[in-house]
């Protein structure tokens, strides 16, 4: 939050800045609200490890292990998903060329009137068709 409050400092009275999740503006008082969100967190770590030292045998362990690891895991799947939104993005399209041939393969049991409709219907779809049988026996 310190960090928060140095960023709306920095900024011009009046100006607005779109972030992650909120709007940034200008803070008359963001200098002292900066020092006291600081000094709360110099407090904290301060006494972060002390706690994990005293309570570590009833029940700390938990936050200690479990707490970072669920983080990280968070933050693995927020970068899969951003990887993901960059690959998808229409920004850098480039249409591929078109198709010229339809290859059809029509996997088959057997030869039978269902066969025959699907290979009927096959037709409709490509002249290149391959029809694949596969016996066990």
């Amino acid at each position: 939050m310190a960090h928060r409050w140095w960023k709306s400092g920095r900024m011009q009275p009046g100006k607005e800045r779109k972030e992650r999740g909120s709007t940034l503006i200008f803070n008359n008082g963001w200098f002292l609200k900066m020092v006291i969100n600081g000094f709360g967190a110099v407090c904290t770590a301060i006494c972060h490890p002390g706690f994990h030292h005293h309570q570590i045998f009833e029940g700390a362990y938990v936050v200690i292990i479990l707490v970072p690891t669920v983080v990280a895991i968070f933050y693995w799947i927020n970068r899969h998903y951003a990887s993901l939104a960059r690959r998808l993005s229409l920004d850098n399209f480039e249409p591929h060329p078109p198709i010229s041939r339809h290859r059809v393969i029509l996997a088959i049991g057997g030869v039978h009137q269902g066969t025959l409709a699907a290979l009927r219907y096959a037709r409709t779809l490509s002249d290149d068709i391959t029809a694949v049988h596969v016996s066990i026996d």
